[in-house]
């Protein structure tokens, strides 16, 4: 099984964002802030309901306990989750125990990461998320695991170690002993890596974008006119690379007058 070792480059790349019901257990206020400390837990598709903290910034009224809410902001899957949520709306609130015939549905994730091992067997990959930690100022990076189940991926192509990914799926579990997250992928998309010799590549593009210069009596070939032509400005060895714009025409050749001389009595006239 392939590994790769992450660089600087792709956590930059990477982010995780999290939508779905939460339970509101305790709210504690930062002062007289408009940051709430939050104590939640969230659903999984095997297992309890996980604990979570999170950190909410509102000027509205203060949230309350005992609620459930439908939450959209950043998912930092460490051990103990953390949340930073940006926008939230009360679905249920109840004092005590929630009603029987309510079943919270689990959280959809969306992650941008990079892949670190595959099992093809298994039809699972470790990855590398990333995400910015507003508690510690800085990106937080943590392991976890996409899981590929059922046979609608039996015929997707491999994951590629060291390619990066967009993730959307449901927090499948939590393992007991690693403590990563699992999640279950509903769909995958495979993007590409900009590289170092893509962006200092010296080929030219087919077309440029340039300039026109107002009151110039540059002749400057109009792009409809080229692709209605098919054809191109010749390169001129007097620009490097053939240049954008043609060279200016030479200036007109004009006669230079002789001095006129003298021969005799009469005038001489002038040569020419």
């Amino acid at each position: 099984m392939a590994t790769v070792t992450p660089s600087a480059t792709m956590d930059a790349a990477c982010s995780t964002t999290i939508v779905g019901l939460i339970n509101v257990d305790t709210v504690k206020r930062r002062g007289n802030s408009n940051y709430y400390d939050i104590e939640c837990q969230h659903a999984m598709m095997e297992g309890d309901p996980v604990d979570a903290t999170a950190l909410l910034y509102t000027e509205g009224d203060p949230p309350g306990v005992d609620e459930v809410w439908q939450v959209s902001g950043t998912w930092i899957p460490t051990a103990n989750p953390f949340l930073y949520i940006d926008s939230y709306s009360r679905v249920l609130r109840a004092d005590g125990d929630l009603p029987d015939a309510f079943e919270p549905a689990c959280p959809t994730v969306c992650v941008l990461c990079v892949v670190l091992e595959f099992d093809p067997a298994a039809n699972k990959a470790v990855v590398r998320m990333v995400e910015f930690d507003r508690r510690t100022s800085r990106r937080q990076a943590q392991n976890g695991v996409v899981l590929r189940p059922g046979r609608r991926w039996d015929k997707a192509p491999p994951l590629r170690v060291g390619g990066l990914l967009h993730v959307r799926g449901i927090i499948h579990s939590q393992n007991d002993v690693t403590r990563l997250f699992h999640i279950a992928a509903e769909s995958i998309t495979f993007l590409p890596m900009s590289t170092a010799s893509d962006a200092t590549s010296s080929t030219p593009s087919p077309k440029k974008r340039k300039f026109v210069r107002k009151g110039s009596t540059t002749n400057v070939v109009d792009d409809n006119q080229a692709e209605a032509s098919g054809s191109a400005l010749p390169d001129d060895p007097s620009t490097p690379s053939g240049g954008p714009f043609p060279p200016p025409p030479p200036p007109p050749s004009t006669p230079t007058p002789q001095p006129a001389t003298r021969g005799g009595k009469g005038k001489g006239k002038a040569t020419q």
